[in-house]
């Protein structure tokens, strides 16, 4: 049996490194209060939830994003081991002069397990990625109470090797999708995309 606590949060405009570490530091409140209510072994907050998903926030990722011990780590890892829970967390990642959409687990411990870095950026719509991020280059897999877990990220569902080559190839179990959505056109085929997904791969 694994238990998740799947978290949607509300996540205002931001600029400043100073929004963002009181944005974490709220949602972490809000996340902590949950856990008391209804206990988990896992924690799964969405895609980039450290900051606002907007054109006017990616123009500051001089100042928002963050290497893999920066603020968010600080955040969650402390989290993970209050309460006792794995955490997966997004966020934007800095590296070498290159930004990148990620997500990153911690373990009760505390101890980070690895991180993702999104493979398939959108660019359509409202999405613009591209122009503000690189993608990734490797997949990350790791378990809870013997779950072989993958995190992929938002436009990452739409593609079908990706979730094939987790479940088949690396016998995952269950593919823990992170997204963040605008209302357009789009927005109503996410759920189908989701729904295929999984019964294709026959996987959570």
């Amino acid at each position: 049996r694994l238990r998740i606590l799947a978290c949607q949060i509300d996540i205002p405009p931001m600029t400043t490194g100073a929004e963002r570490d009181r944005h974490l530091a709220a949602t972490a409140a809000l996340v902590r209060a949950a856990l008391r209510e209804t206990p988990a072994d896992l924690v799964v907050l969405p895609e980039l939830a450290s900051i606002d998903y907007s054109r006017a926030s990616f123009d500051r990722l001089d100042a928002l994003a963050e290497p893999l011990d920066g603020a968010s780590y600080q955040v969650w890892s402390a989290l993970a081991r209050d309460c006792g829970v794995h955490v997966l967390y997004g966020f934007a990642r800095t590296d070498g002069g290159r930004n990148f959409i990620s997500v990153a687990a911690v373990d009760p411990q505390g101890t980070r397990l690895g991180h993702y870095d999104k493979l398939h950026l959108a660019q359509y719509g409202a999405s613009m990625e591209k122009d503000y991020f690189s993608r990734g280059d490797h997949l990350f897999l790791f378990t809870v109470k013997g779950f072989r877990l993958a995190p992929i990220i938002c436009y990452d569902i739409r593609i079908p090797e990706l979730s094939r080559s987790l479940a088949v190839g690396h016998g995952v179990d269950v593919l823990l999708h992170c997204g963040a959505y605008f209302r357009d056109v789009s927005f109503d085929t996410w759920h189908e995309f989701i729904v295929t997904r999984a019964l294709e791969n026959q996987c959570y």
